[in-house]
């Protein structure tokens, strides 16, 4: 998210081999404001390290304030070693974001529910977590839901919450789109099918981006969700088809142009 001319707040920072630097450079942007790690799995905070060096300034690095599971793979216990063999990128990942923060330039803290971050324009509010949920993967429960608004658009970040954590914010959420329509929803959990339906109803987000990688032996993004997304008249933008998907903001709303 855009917070000056070469300045930005960045929202998970994907794989070590997912290049952030390059998506940084493409935007011209040199400064980082804040990383803002939703959860500790592999695929969302390994490119830290990486993203750390490209800022011209040190970073605050911001987090889930919840730590089960997050050193070891939790996300597919339980359900036989074929899933077991497909959860690399939920592997718990604390370990190499503390690894990052070595650097003397960094720091690390913890994003607690009703926190409000404002950094130039933009506004971030933390709707969640309120509490350790053990249904699903706890990590992925542990997810930061963030409220993200700046004059252009009004965002709904939900990291990869399952159904469980998005049935609890879905009143806030409600809320929210009531005093001001949100824009944009990423999706939760690359497009899972484990969503809670509701919550989109609430959020009714016009337009909705799913980051996913092409190939993936999830199925992700399933059809269960496009066909949710669809029954909601949100637009679909997809990495994995369509490359990495900008939000462009132009006067007093936004536009999102596809890089594939």
């Amino acid at each position: 998210m855009r917070t000056g001319a070469t300045r930005a707040v960045m929202i998970d920072v994907g794989p070590a081999d997912g290049h952030p630097a390059q998506c940084l450079e493409r935007h011209g942007i040199t400064t980082l404001d804040a990383v803002i790690l939703t959860h500790f799995h592999a695929d969302h905070v390994g490119g830290l390290a990486e993203v750390l060096r490209a800022s011209d300034a040190p970073v605050a690095v911001l987090g889930t304030w919840v730590m089960e599971g997050a050193q070891e793979s939790e996300g597919l216990k339980g359900r036989g070693a074929a899933a077991s063999s497909r959860s690399r990128g939920e592997q718990g990942a604390l370990g190499s974001v503390q690894a990052a923060l070595e650097q003397p330039r960094a720091s690390l803290g913890a994003l607690a529910p009703g926190q409000r971050l404002v950094i130039g324009e933009v506004t971030i509010e933390v709707l969640w977590p309120r509490r350790v949920m053990t249904e699903g993967s706890v990590q992925n429960n542990a997810s930061l839901v963030l409220d993200v608004s700046a004059p252009a658009y009004h965002a709904l970040m939900l990291g990869d919450c399952e159904r469980e954590a998005q049935a609890a914010v879905i009143e806030q959420v409600r809320q929210s789109a009531r005093r001001r329509a949100f824009d944009l929803v990423k999706v939760a959990h690359h497009g899972s099918s484990n969503q809670n339906e509701r919550l989109y109803e609430a959020a009714a987000a016009r337009q909705a981006v799913i980051g996913v990688g092409a190939g993936n032996d999830y199925g992700h993004p399933t059809k269960k969700t496009l066909e949710l997304l669809a029954r909601h008249n949100a637009r679909v933008w997809r990495t994995d088809t369509q490359g990495d998907v900008d939000a462009l903001a132009t006067g007093g709303s936004i536009s999102l142009q596809a890089q594939r």
